[in-house]
């Protein structure tokens, strides 16, 4: 059996330049990329043209559902076809209450083929939690199941619709909602290593809501193999930021948390499960990148941290790597620059360990474009400049400097952190 994947990381523009599988919904405009994920503010939708019987699944991670004071709606479907619009479709739907977060809503439906929508089962309703993480809808024989993050939430039995595609559509209204992570298979393979989300955060003791965006990448890899687990990465406003819902699979696995804030104050690192943080490196210059440090003492689930930055801190960012099989923190490095490319040298100490750096441009407007061989884990256009991490893709060959960075933009104030992990 084989599981149909897209990252849609390519050049903007519709989803089927670079991926001929992807055909337009009937009724539908082809959806187009916008920087390595699908706009689905228009009237889109597209089904993934390959060999599916009849038991299939179809998988994605919506990302911009929680928009404060409006409610989003999309749909993913299987058994679609390119004749008509009759297929099973789960609706996601979001909705700011105006209090403490947005209510969600997963409902199942079957359509006819003319686009007409019958619900089938009952809707999952929860609230203050948003569309976030990923979502599965699958069909065998004539049940039809909703998952959210692996667990089930909704189901239904029907016989109308049988073969078909899976894929997604959306409606104008939608701004600010994309999907990711396209996955799709005959029902029983394997699940998707990949899912990238939006959570809720809290800014310090006044309630005011705003959103984090973070990149969450699993691995297959063991307790002793040195390798990145898992990706989290944040934006705020304000002087504190949190992020929820860290797991971390092995005892001993090490957590990397870079820190960056327009501030210059004081940063300090807390979180439930009440781990020492130690201080790794760091650079103040237009504003402060840091990066720090903690061991976890068990294999952990749904943990949250905290980070404070003192002083006036109008941008704040944080990124997360869950990293298994470290023994301990190698070489670091920081670096400032004007008007220049960004160019961090760090010298590994052994080889076979990771080298990791996140920067700050800090009167910037371009998003990166890496040194080649390295990869951008995360990127954010805040208010006040641009903020990003990277890592040098796959391990250090040997103890020569390494250089990491970007090749554009090519002048900018920036500042940048680097931390090599053994």
């Amino acid at each position: 059996m084989t599981t149909y994947t897209d990252n849609f990381n390519r050049a903007n523009g519709a989803i089927s330049v670079g991926n001929a599988a992807w055909v337009a919904l009937s009724g539908y405009t082809i959806p187009s990329i916008v920087t390595n994920a699908v706009n689905m503010n228009a009237t889109v939708g597209a089904y993934y043209n390959q060999t599916f019987t009849d038991d299939q699944y179809v998988q994605i991670v919506p990302v911009g559902m929680q928009q404060l004071f409006a409610a989003r709606t999309m749909w993913m479907f299987i058994r679609g076809n390119a004749s008509d619009k009759a297929c099973y479709s789960m609706a996601l739907n979001s909705n700011d209450n105006g209090d403490t977060g947005w209510d969600i809503g997963i409902t199942l439906y079957r359509l006819a083929s003319n686009g007409a929508a019958t619900q089938i089962g009952a809707t999952y309703s929860e609230a203050d939690v948003g569309i976030n993480g990923t979502f599965r809808l699958a069909v065998t024989g004539s049940t039809i199941n909703g998952y959210r993050d692996g667990v089930l939430v909704t189901t239904a039995t029907d016989t109308n619709i049988a073969g078909g595609k899976p894929g997604f559509y959306g409606l104008t209204g939608n701004t600010g909602v994309t999907v990711d992570n396209f996955e799709a298979a005959d029902t029983g393979a394997p699940p998707a290593t990949n899912t990238k989300t939006q959570i809720l955060i809290r800014q310090g003791t006044t309630g005011n809501r705003a959103l984090m965006t973070f990149r969450q990448r699993s691995s297959a890899v063991s307790s002793g193999a040195l390798g990145v687990s898992a990706i989290m990465t944040g934006t705020a406003t304000g002087a504190t930021a949190y992020i929820t819902g860290v797991n971390v699979p092995f005892s001993g696995s090490r957590l990397l948390l870079y820190v960056g804030s327009t501030s210059t104050g004081t940063v300090s690192i807390s979180d439930t499960q009440g781990m020492t943080w130690s201080f790794i490196n760091g650079r103040t210059n237009g504003g402060m990148v840091s990066a720090w440090s903690a061991v976890a003492p068990a294999a952990l689930t749904n943990i949250s941290i905290t980070g404070t930055t003192a002083g006036n801190a109008f941008d704040q960012y944080l990124a997360l790597h869950v990293i298994t099989g470290s023994t301990s923190i190698g070489t670091s490095a920081n670096e400032a620059g004007s008007s220049t490319p960004i160019a961090l040298a760090i010298t590994p100490q052994a080889a076979g360990t990771l080298l990791f750096a996140m920067a700050n441009e800090w009167a910037g407007s371009v998003l990166p474009t890496p040194i080649s061989g390295q990869t951008v884990l995360s990127q954010w256009d805040a208010p006040i400049g641009i903020w990003w991490s990277l890592r040098l893709n796959g391990s250090t060959p040997n103890t020569s400097p390494v250089t990491l960075g970007t090749t554009s933009p090519s002048a900018v104030n920036w500042t940048a952190v680097a931390v090599e992990v053994k």
